[in-house]
């Protein structure tokens, strides 16, 4: 049986596995843009990389969207999301140019 907390204890850490997911899964939804995420203080590289991945993907599908007159005016955003990557020092996805979404 686990004691209860005293004033003392330390308080267990925030889950940031459920905040990174989140952010993952709907990026321009918690940024105003992929620079911000490079900016942000409280995430690691690998953890910007990794939204920043998302964005990517999230991105592509936009472009291949507007192809097929599908878009709701949504801003793509992929040439910031490069840039962003470029200041981490990350290539963007080796996409083979055949499709926007890659593969």
């Amino acid at each position: 049986m686990n004691a209860p907390l005293t004033k003392t204890d330390t308080p267990p850490a925030p889950d940031t596995t459920g905040r990174l997911e989140a952010m993952m899964a709907d990026p321009a939804g918690h940024f105003q843009n992929p620079a911000e995420v490079v900016d942000a203080q409280d995430l690691s590289d690998a953890e910007k990389v990794e939204i920043l991945r998302a964005w990517e993907v999230d991105a592509r599908q936009l472009m291949a969207a507007a192809e097929e007159n599908m878009l709701g005016g949504e801003d793509a955003h992929l040439d910031d999301v490069v840039d962003a990557l470029a200041r981490l020092g990350i290539e963007p996805a080796d996409w083979d140019g055949n499709s926007k979404l890659g593969g």
